[in-house]
């Protein structure tokens, strides 16, 4: 038994098509949306702000996800998603050499129940998921070498910086800002 994927936990999507009920498996959903105390406490701290943007941190494939991962549909501000994950790949790659994508989430691999999907689709919230290097597991996969760890940072330093900056100086909600 892998235990619960918190990345499947989300209510929003919970249990769709691509989420298992299978405690056994690596990608288990959990027994409801937010069965667990971690992502209990992301909902508890999220629900009574609203969040312009967040950037959640994953390993691996060097790539910059967004909304929607649940199914093929486009989020109603795909274009936005699309032109931030754009930047923010391109300041990465300028940066550290290294060649991250862009693209929706579900072209990665289809899930439900994720936090991307749940902070745009509940909170409007433009979510961000940057999969650090390595582009693969030959690159040393789950477990990034230590010698990457700084350089890494520093790529995606920029990245982050830039959508800070971007929320800040937009300072209006994400419907005035189209």
């Amino acid at each position: 038994s892998y235990g619960v994927d918190l990345n499947r936990n989300y209510s929003y999507q919970w249990g769709g098509t691509y989420s298992t009920n299978d405690p056994t498996a690596e990608d288990y959903r959990g027994t409801s949306a937010f069965s667990e105390p971690e992502t209990q406490a992301i909902r508890a701290f999220c629900n009574p702000r609203h969040m312009s943007a967040s950037v959640s941190y994953h390993s691996y494939g060097e790539l910059v996800l967004y909304p929607f991962g649940y199914d093929y549909v486009p989020a109603q501000d795909s274009s936005l998603l699309n032109s931030l994950a754009t930047s923010m790949r391109n300041l990465i790659n300028s940066t550290g050499g290294q060649s991250y994508i862009a693209e929706q989430s579900v072209d990665l691999y289809p899930a439900a129940g994720d936090s991307d999907d749940w902070g745009y689709g509940v909170h409007t919230t433009l979510c961000f998921t940057i999969e650090l290097r390595p582009v693969s597991a030959g690159g040393g996969g789950f477990v990034l070498p230590e010698i990457q760890i700084q350089p890494t940072w520093l790529e995606n330093k920029p990245a982050t910086y830039y959508l800070i900056q971007k929320m800040i100086d937009t300072q209006v909600g994400i419907r005035d800002w189209i």
